[in-house]
């Protein structure tokens, strides 16, 4: 890590530091990438985890996905709380909450509204 330090010319000091890491210290459970792709694409390092295609057609590790969301198969998908049929059907979740069925899984609605 190096720091350098600069006065600005209203007297403000500013810290800039530099941080340099290699590959194997980023991640210590790394996946292994394909060698090419194609620019816009998703791959999944892990179920919470993904890395996109850019420029040049080498993979960038984006980070996480977004609560509530997991990375299947090269796509962000919304988690689920199991399989479901038909798309619509509302299913009750305990005595005062429900999930609906969506695109074949289960999502949770939450609590139902009082009094019903």
């Amino acid at each position: 890590m190096a720091r350098d330090t600069t006065a600005s010319p209203s007297g403000t000091t500013f810290t800039t530091l530099t941080v340099t890491a290699s590959a194997s210290s980023l991640s210590p459970a790394s996946t292994a990438l394909p060698s090419t792709c194609v620019p816009g694409t998703f791959t999944c390092n892990s179920p919470s985890t993904f890395s996109q295609c850019v420029g040049g057609g080498t993979y960038t590790y984006m980070g996480s996905v977004a609560a509530g969301m997991q990375c299947v198969n090269g796509q962000i998908i919304r988690q689920s709380a199991g399989p479901c049929t038909p798309n619509g059907q509302i299913f009750c979740n305990g005595s005062n909450a429900f999930y609906m069925c969506d695109q074949g899984g289960l999502i949770d609605m939450g609590r139902v509204a009082p009094g019903t």
